[in-house]
């Protein structure tokens, strides 16, 4: 009985230096692994339902857009709707 205690401690102990090897290497090969306070702000498109980072979004009227192109169909369809 102690010895299964004694490899159950031992594979978790290779199950945690394995996850923190893993991390270690994908921090090396990818850069940060979580995302940037950047990378948090973003916004939707009401056209094109798209999602893109609020500082490069196109802006019109408090409302954010991928393109103008997207902010003029906006406009178009609230002229339309009154």
């Amino acid at each position: 009985m102690i010895r299964l205690g004694v490899i159950l401690v031992l594979v978790a102990a290779c199950l945690i230096l394995l996850s923190r090897v893993l991390k270690q290497i994908l921090v090396l090969r990818y850069g940060q692994t979580t995302p940037s306070p950047q990378s948090a702000h973003l916004v939707q498109d009401p056209v094109c339902l798209a999602y893109l980072p609020k500082e490069g979004a196109v802006t019109a009227h408090g409302v954010y857009f991928c393109s103008a192109h997207c902010a003029s169909q906006y406009e178009k369809g609230t002229e339309n709707n009154g």
